[in-house]
């Protein structure tokens, strides 16, 4: 990760006023819920949720120990890319990311240039296949999409616009929005302003403490940003294709996680 959008992140979560949560008990969690509960229900609550929390837990702990064991597979690597430059095997570091295990087992064995070559090929290539978005359901050969024509320039601005999506985490918020498709986009985010981006995986998760609101143009129930909007008790809506190129930073919107609707708003004075 950039330090530099690390940084940045620290910033914006070092400026949320968030007084202590008080932890509330299994009577009023049960008191929030819209159905009601009979006696027995109530019961087999009390048992369940305490194994649903160390199973949060369990599964919060896997996810770190699996990120510690990437870092130190990807420090070995860079490891073995330094001395291999050094003994003239590889021109540059980076490049040792671009081969197959059996390619650079080869490497070591011999100075091939074929597979040098075939490693810078795949570096140049890899700007423009990282770019590429693909449906959401693919039959037979995957093809990308092609949305050079879709950019946001070539959409009419309609002041009241409301886009109708999938509503995976319930709530009602307003607030600015904050059209963002990478990371280093999103490093821009202020507290309290909704997310609105093509997909999210774990490495959006640092900025979720700070929004108000996410939607998605991509996702399902259990996509990465409705589970973790869920946890957070954020609004969430997916499946709003297209919402990243009709709505655009700055806009007021309206984020309404149970009908669904995300809708732009005039600009509060």
């Amino acid at each position: 990760m950039n330090p530099k959008l690390l940084v940045k992140l620290l910033q914006n979560l070092a400026g949320i006023e968030k007084g202590a949560k008080k932890e509330e008990t299994l009577d009023q969690i049960f008191s929030q819920l819209h159905v009601p509960l009979n006696f027995m229900s109530k019961c087999l609550l009390r048992l369940v949720l305490p194994n649903c929390r160390r199973g949060v837990r369990g599964r919060e702990s896997a996810k770190s120990l699996t990120i510690k064991s990437y870092d130190h597979w990807r420090q070995g690597f860079r490891r073995l890319a330094k001395l291999m430059v050094s003994e003239g095997r590889l021109p540059d570091e980076e490049l040792l990311f671009f081969l197959t295990l059996d390619e650079i087992d080869d490497l070591l064995k011999t100075r091939s240039p074929s597979i040098i070559s075939r490693a810078n090929y795949r570096k140049r290539m890899f700007a423009t296949v990282d770019g590429y978005k693909f449906p959401e359901i693919i039959k037979g050969f995957p093809k990308p999409i092609n949305d050079k024509d879709e950019s946001a320039e070539n959409y009419e601005f309609i002041a009241d616009l409301t886009m109708k999506g999938i509503p995976v985490s319930q709530g009602v918020t307003k607030g600015y929005s904050r059209v963002a498709i990478s990371l280093e986009e999103a490093a821009q985010l202020k507290p309290g302003e909704i997310l609105i981006t093509y997909s999210t995986d774990i490495g959006w998760s640092p900025y979720f403490p700070i929004i108000s609101g996410v939607v998605t143009e991509l996702g399902g129930l259990i996509s990465h940003g409705a589970v973790v909007s869920r946890e957070y008790g954020l609004p969430c809506v997916v499946g709003l294709q297209g919402a990243t190129k009709k709505f655009r930073t700055g806009d007021y919107v309206l984020l309404d996680g149970k009908k669904g609707n995300l809708q732009r708003l005039p600009q509060p004075e």
